[in-house]
């Protein structure tokens, strides 16, 4: 089992952005110490739901500050780039971080996002799979030849070349079990987030992946199986969960402002099913959220939760996301130490030392 630390970079309310900026890049940091395999970055734009618009930018600072972390995006968002340009920045950071980028990309669901970047959120879904196959093209063949819908290229040589072989990683966001069904077919690689979602749909997405990657010939063993969800661990569950579930309805309350549909108009055909998302995550009861909503409690009970994915949905890179809602910088950086003390050393046979 490895172990990742997911950021959102929330606004918190009192600070400047400035120090919210420096303590996330602390406890980032300090993941590498605690004895975490990886840390991801999340990309958002216009609101305080998440504050850095180009997480590849805060990859290359992480990477210079780190010496064996895998840093990750969670995740890009593609229809916001140039594809070209996203390709040359991308293989850059993965040199300066001497070929531990990884690049989880997606396609974005805020209306307000896209609105912002004037692009028609009904296009995502082209954009994303032309960027893509014109990501593929510059990092193993170094020269781009593609015409689509949106973008067109020719002889367009790229420099520099990403160090990993045969590219950077990309890892796709996977919500359905559809999309783990295409995901596998095609061999790539995914990350998940599966707030609300039942144990036996978990564990059915991670199966389908894990068959269709071995009825279309790719080894399950050259896969991660990842899992991110919200962690906060306490000397007691009593304690973990008064924190965890309030700061959690914090964060459920500011997404549902922002989804597809929150402000009353039809969303796009493309994001249909999110006008469901959005009305379940602004009626969301505190009781709901502290049954489901992430793994709070003690060591122990994290514990059990992480080794129930492992055993029956095969999980085997679990991301704990810390920061969230408007939890304080110690607090956080508290309940990463008792994490990577109490809870990472049942998974592996190294000791962690805090």
């Amino acid at each position: 089992m490895e172990f990742g630390v997911m950021n959102l970079f929330p606004y918190k309310k009192g600070n400047s952005e400035k120090q919210m900026i420096e303590e996330a890049i602390e406890e980032l940091t300090y993941a590498e110490e605690l004895g975490f395999d990886s840390v991801w970055i999340a990309e958002h734009h216009f609101s305080e739901y998440g504050i850095i618009g180009n997480p590849l930018m805060l990859a290359a600072h992480l990477a210079a500050k780190t010496k064996k972390i895998r840093i990750g995006t969670a995740v890009t968002i593609l229809p916001f780039y140039n594809p070209i340009r996203l390709a040359e920045d991308a293989a850059l950071v993965d040199i300066i971080s001497d070929g531990r980028l990884d690049l989880g990309v997606g396609r974005g669901y805020q209306p307000a996002e896209f609105n912002g970047f004037k692009i028609d959120q009904n296009e995502s879904r082209e954009r994303f799979d032309e960027t893509i196959e014109i990501l593929r093209q510059a990092w193993t063949e170094g020269e781009v030849n593609f015409k689509g819908k949106h973008y067109h290229y020719e002889n367009i040589k790229i420099h520099p070349q990403p160090i990993q072989q045969p590219h950077v990683p990309i890892h796709h966001a996977s919500v359905s079990t559809k999309t783990f069904e295409l995901m596998a077919k095609a061999g790539r690689h995914i990350l998940t987030s599966p707030n609300f979602t039942p144990m036996d749909i978990i564990k059915r997405n991670f199966d389908t992946y894990k068959n269709v990657l071995i009825d279309n010939g790719y080894d399950p063993e050259n896969y991660k199986f990842p899992l991110m969800q919200q962690v906060h661990v306490a000397p007691t569950s009593q304690e973990a969960k008064i924190t965890a579930v309030k700061n959690s309805k914090q964060y459920y309350d500011l997404l549902a402002s922002l989804l597809p549909g929150s402000d009353g108009k039809e969303a796009v055909d493309e994001y249909k099913f999110y006008e469901k998302v959005q009305k379940s995550t602004a009626s969301l009861s505190l009781e709901e959220i502290e049954k489901n909503g992430g793994n709070f409690g003690s060591p122990q009970e994290i514990i059990e939760r992480i080794k129930y994915l492992e055993e029956e949905a095969g999980v085997n890179h679990y991301i704990g996301w810390f920061n969230f809602g408007q939890l304080g910088h110690k607090k956080t950086m508290e309940t990463m130490e008792l994490f990577a003390k109490e809870v990472i050393p049942a998974f592996k046979k190294k000791e962690v030392t805090v």
